[in-house]
């Protein structure tokens, strides 16, 4: 995802405002960097609100999956390995019940508007394990 945003120092934003923001005319957006803490993407809200839709989609069409279909489940415990190389080292019933608990973080995720608890990047997801 960051290869292809374009990055800048959070400075040109206060410093000059009209230029930065129009750098998105030709980046989907911008990465605004920080030295003492962390990054900040700016982006068209436009875009904001399809990238949520996208991920709610297929958060709730995995869900209704998981939920009604043993063979969609094992599907998913079967190509998970794929998005999560580490579950490898887990026995079956173990990677089974990570594909439900991820299921259903991502679903509480998304019914609250806040995909963080599902996200690479949070610990609690796969403290699970």
């Amino acid at each position: 995802m960051w290869s292809s945003a374009a990055e800048t120092p959070f400075s040109a934003l206060i410093n000059h405002p009209k230029a930065t923001v129009a750098r998105l005319a030709s980046a989907r957006e911008l990465r605004l960097r920080r030295r003492d803490s962390d990054d900040l993407v700016l982006t068209k809200a436009t875009r904001a609100e399809q990238e949520v839709e996208v991920v709610s989609a297929a958060t709730r069409i995995f869900a209704a999956m998981v939920h009604r279909d043993g063979a969609a489940l094992s599907l998913l415990v079967n190509v998970v390995p794929e998005a999560f190389p580490w579950v490898r080292f887990l026995p079956a019933e173990d990677v089974r019940a990570f594909v439900v608990e991820l299921v259903r973080t991502l679903r509480a995720a998304d019914s609250v508007g806040n995909p963080a608890p599902g996200g690479r990047r949070d610990r609690r997801v796969a403290a699970h394990c």
